[in-house]
């Protein structure tokens, strides 16, 4: 009798994640799940008490689901190095996941800043995270770089899982980002970013080696400068209307858009992108993603 409880528990949180792939989080009813199961709603209202308990024990599914994948790569992993980019490769890995995961995996990840039992499982899930990074950071980078380069990777990580949400999965499937960031790992481990001491850097383009330009780099006086005036701004910016804060995103989605071929070109000079991706994709991207926040003000 309990395993045919556990079995019907689980059909039901799987028919759950399909429909928020499907629906989305503001569509998410249990009526559309039971049609989904084959099941009646009172029957899921007997497993699940509430739509917050449905959406935790979904959220809990796809969580081991990442932490299983990531389990399994790290056993296989020799070395601190491989480890990190194991785990990296176990949330980006993009024989593993679809559209579909990364549209679900977005809706628990926003909805988590308004029900307390999501946000219980985000924060488990990220402190798991940066502990197994931290772990193996402490072996291979200085101690005062383990925290920051254990957030940025991190933040890498979420920030990928975004993308895949707004542009179809391209993120996840092609693999590109997941190896933009071993790159960053690479780089960070063999001591070739700009030293602290040094006042500038260039960029050059991948494919020619053609200088682009030099970049200078500011000192912790210029950065506290432009923190605070970033602090300043936002004062105003809150205090804006909502419809004006509206019109000057989308007058900046509009901008985004019309000089879409100039970024989007100057993008794969600068980072050898292939150009069918930085204009289809890049550029254009960031533009829906202003215009989605525009249109919330």
């Amino acid at each position: 009798m309990q395993e045919i409880r556990a079995d019907r528990r689980q059909h039901i949180i799987a028919s759950a994640i399909c429909v928020l792939a499907e629906y989305g989080i503001v569509e998410f009813t249990f009526n559309k799940v039971a049609h989904h199961a084959g099941i009646s709603a009172a029957l899921i209202v007997h497993y699940f008490a509430s739509k917050e308990a449905l959406l935790e024990a979904a959220f809990r599914s796809v969580v081991r689901q990442l932490n299983n994948q990531a389990t399994a790569r790290l056993r296989l992993a020799a070395g601190p190095r491989a480890r990190i980019q194991a785990l990296v490769d176990s949330h980006l890995g993009h024989n593993d996941f679809s559209e579909e995961t990364a549209r679900v995996w977005l809706s628990f990840w926003g909805q988590a800043l308004h029900v307390p039992q999501l946000a219980r499982v985000q924060r488990a899930h990220q402190q798991r995270m940066l502990s197994n990074l931290k772990f193996d950071l402490r072996q291979i980078v200085d101690a005062q770089d383990v925290s920051p380069m254990a957030d940025t990777i991190a933040a890498m990580i979420d920030g990928v899982w975004l993308r895949a949400a707004m542009n179809g999965g391209v993120a996840l499937q092609n693999g590109f980002a997941r190896d933009l960031i071993f790159e960053f790992i690479a780089r960070n481990l063999k001591g070739t970013l700009p030293s602290a001491a040094a006042t500038s850097f260039d960029t050059v383009n991948p494919a020619t080696g053609q200088l682009l330009a030099t970049i200078r780099i500011d000192g912790q006086a210029e950065v506290d400068k432009a923190v605070a005036r970033a602090a300043e701004a936002q004062k105003l910016w809150a205090k804006t209307p909502g419809v004006e804060r509206g019109r000057i995103l989308h007058r900046a989605a509009a901008l985004l858009v019309e000089r879409n071929d100039v970024l989007a070109r100057l993008e794969a000079q600068d980072t050898g992108k292939p150009i069918q991706e930085t204009i289809a994709v890049d550029v254009l991207s960031g533009a829906d993603c202003i215009e989605y926040y525009a249109g919330l003000a």
